[in-house]
C-alpha cells in the first residue's frame, strides 16, 4: 500500500476508542493502532464498550442440519458477528445441504472482514462450499453498500448475524442495515450473534487520571463507543466539556460519515471526518474482485487530478504538472483536502495491488467534470455550479484554480484507454485550467441573464499551474470547449427545474 510521503503523526499521542473482547472480533482496534504507529504516533487504547460473547444456543436454531437451506444469503455487518457465528457452527452437522437442486447462496461480509470467510469457515457450512457458496465483498465497505451490493431480493430470506445491546442506545446502523434489506425487497432475519455493552465506570480513566498526558488526537470508531465514553466521564464525576477543557488542543476524529452522524447526535463537535480507510479499501475490494476473473483484459480506475494538482507552487520552478507529478500529502493535510489526500492514497495503493497481482490497470484523472445529469438528484459538483448560477460564493471560492472538463469525454477517454492496447499508467483528462475569476468572468459573458457574481476570492493566493494531457490527447482525444461544457450543463439544470429560464 501507499505510503505517505512523511510521518505527519509524529511523535502525536493519539487515543482511540475500541471494544473490549475476548476473541478476534475486535480486531479493527488493533489494525488502527498498528496503521497509527506506522505514522509515527503513539496511539493508546479506549476501551469504552465491551463485547460480551452469547451462549451458542442463541444461534442455534439456525446451524441446525439444512437450518440454512430456505435463506439465500448469510449478511455479516461487524467482525465479531463473523467471530461469533464461526464460534457457533457445530462440527458434526452442516447447516446448508449439498444437493443436487440446492439454490446458490451468499456469504457477505465488510472490507477486511471478509478475510474470516475461509475455505475453513465455508466448508462448516456446506459438504460443497465451492460450488454453491459464494463470498460477496461490496466495493463500498459499508452496511449501505452490502445493501447494494446483495441487489434486489425478490421476497428472499437472508440471515443477519448482529449484536444485542445493553445498557447503550442502540446507534443506527443496524436497524438501517435492515430496513435497507427490507426496502431492497429481502425478508431480512436478524439473528442474536452476541451483545455490546458499556465497559463500566472506570473505562475513561486514561483520558482523565491525574497524571495523564495531554492526547492530540482522539479517534472515535463507532457511537456507540462515544456514548460509553461519555457514561465513563459521568461515572468520573467528569463532562466531555470538562475533557476538552482539559485538553483544548485535542482534535476530534470520527471513523466514517456514519460514526461522524452518530457523534454528533451526542453533542460532540467532530473536527476530522476520515474519507481515507472507505476511499482505499472501497478501491482495493474492486481490484480483489477483479483478480478472480480469468478473462479479465484491463482495469480502468477514475481517479481524480486532485491526486496531481495539490502543489507549493513556491518550492516548483515548473508549474505543469503532468502524470508523473503527485499532490503534496504535507499540504493537503495542511490545508485539510481530505478529498485530494484519500485519491493520493487509495491510487498509489492500487497501482502498487496492480503491480503485485500482475493487473493491468490505467488510471483516468478528470479534473471538474461539467456538463448535462442524468439523475434529478444534482451531485456536489452539479449543485455548486447551479449556486454560483444563482449568486451563491461561498461554495465555488474554495475551489480556487480548477481544471474543467466535459462529461462526454471524460466518458470517451475510460473506453479509449481501455480499447488502445499501448495505453498505460495515469491519464490526465482535463480541457482547460481556469483562475475562479477567469471562470466567472466568461460565465457573466456566457449567461449575463444570471447573478453571477463578477468576482471571487482565492484562498490559496496566487496560482499559475497548467495540466498537461498531451498523453491522452496522443491518444487521439480532442477536448471540447468550456463554453460547450457549461452551456450543456446550464441547459440541463434548466431541463430538470433546477433553475429558471430568466432569474432576473
Amino acid at each position: 500500500m501507499a505510503q505517505p510521503e512523511h510521518l505527519s503523526l509524529a511523535g502525536r499521542r493519539v487515543a482511540f476508542t475500541t471494544p473490549q473482547t475476548t476473541d478476534d472480533g475486535g480486531g479493527y482496534g488493533g489494525r488502527l493502532g498498528t496503521l497509527l504507529r506506522q505514522r509515527g504516533a503513539h496511539p493508546f487504547a479506549v476501551p469504552t464498550i465491551a463485547i460480551r460473547a452469547h451462549e451458542p444456543d442463541r444461534l442455534r436454531p439456525y446451524l441446525l442440519p439444512g437450518a440454512l437451506d430456505p435463506f439465500a444469503a448469510l449478511a455479516f455487518t461487524s467482525r465479531s458477528g463473523i467471530a461469533a457465528f464461526s464460534r457457533a457452527l457445530p462440527s458434526a452437522h452442516l447447516p446448508l445441504s449439498d444437493a443436487a437442486s440446492a439454490l446458490p447462496f451468499t456469504v457477505a461480509a465488510l472490507g477486511r472482514d471478509a478475510d474470516l470467510l475461509d475455505g475453513a469457515f465455508l466448508a462448516r457450512l456446506c459438504r460443497d462450499a465451492g460450488r454453491r457458496v459464494a463470498v460477496l465483498v461490496p466495493d463500498v465497505p459499508t452496511p449501505a453498500g452490502l445493501v447494494e451490493s446483495l441487489g434486489r431480493g425478490s421476497g428472499r430470506r437472508v440471515l443477519c448475524p448482529v449484536p444485542d445491546v445493553d445498557g447503550l442506545r442502540e446507534p443506527p446502523v443496524v436497524p438501517d442495515f435492515l430496513a435497507g434489506l427490507e426496502a431492497a425487497g429481502w425478508a431480512a432475519v436478524r439473528a442474536p450473534a452476541y451483545t455490546t455493552c458499556w465497559a463500566g465506570p472506570g473505562c475513561a480513566e486514561a483520558l482523565v487520571a491525574s497524571g495523564a498526558a495531554a492526547p492530540d488526537a482522539v479517534v472515535f470508531t463507532s457511537s456507540a463507543e462515544v456514548e460509553g465514553l461519555l457514561k465513563g466521564l459521568d461515572a468520573a464525576g467528569w463532562s466531555w466539556a470538562r475533557l476538552r477543557a482539559r485538553w483544548p488542543g485535542m482534535v476530534v476524529a470520527a471513523h466514517g460519515p456514519v460514526t461522524a452522524d452518530g457523534v454528533r447526535r451526542l453533542g460532540i463537535e467532530v473536527d476530522v471526518e476520515a474519507t481515507l480507510g472507505p476511499a482505499i479499501n472501497g478501491t482495493l475490494n474492486v481490484l480483489r474482485s477483479c483478480k478472480k476473473s480469468p478473462f479479465l483484459k484491463r482495469v480502468v480506475l477514475t481517479s481524480s487530478s486532485s491526486a496531481v494538482r495539490i502543489r507549493d507552487e513556491t518550492q516548483q520552478p515548473e508549474l505543469l504538472w503532468d502524470e508523473t507529478t503527485w499532490s503534496s500529502v504535507p499540504l493537503c493535510e495542511k490545508l485539510q483536502l481530505w478529498y485530494a489526500l484519500a485519491k493520493v492514497f487509495a491510487e498509489k495503493a492500487a497501482l502498487d495491488f496492480a503491480k503485485e497481482n500482475n493487473i493491468d490497470l490505467v488510471t483516468v484523472l478528470p479534473s471538474f467534470v461539467i456538463g448535462p445529469s442524468l439523475s434529478h438528484e444534482l451531485c456536489t459538483t452539479a449543485s455548486d455550479i447551479l449556486g454560483l448560477l444563482q449568486g451563491d460564493t461561498d461554495r465555488f471560492t474554495l475551489y480556487g484554480r480548477m481544471g474543467y472538463v466535459h462529461i462526454d469525454d471524460v466518458a470517451r477517454s475510460h473506453i479509449l484507454v481501455y480499447e488502445t492496447p499501448e495505453a498505460t499508467g495515469r491519464y490526465l483528462c482535463s480541457s482547460v485550467v481556469l483562475d475562479n475569476n477567469e471562470l466567472v468572468g466568461l460565465l457573466a459573458k456566457q449567461f449575463p441573464v444570471f447573478p453571477i457574481p463578477r468576482r471571487l476570492k482565492n484562498p490559496y493566493g496566487k496560482q499559475a499551474y497548467q495540466l498537461d494531457t498531451s498523453k491522452l490527447q496522443g491518444l487521439g482525444l480532442k477536448f471540447k470547449g468550456v463554453q460547450e461544457m457549461f452551456n450543456d450543463c446550464v441547459e440541463s439544470l434548466k431541463d430538470q427545474g433546477h433553475l429558471l429560464e430568466c432569474p432576473l
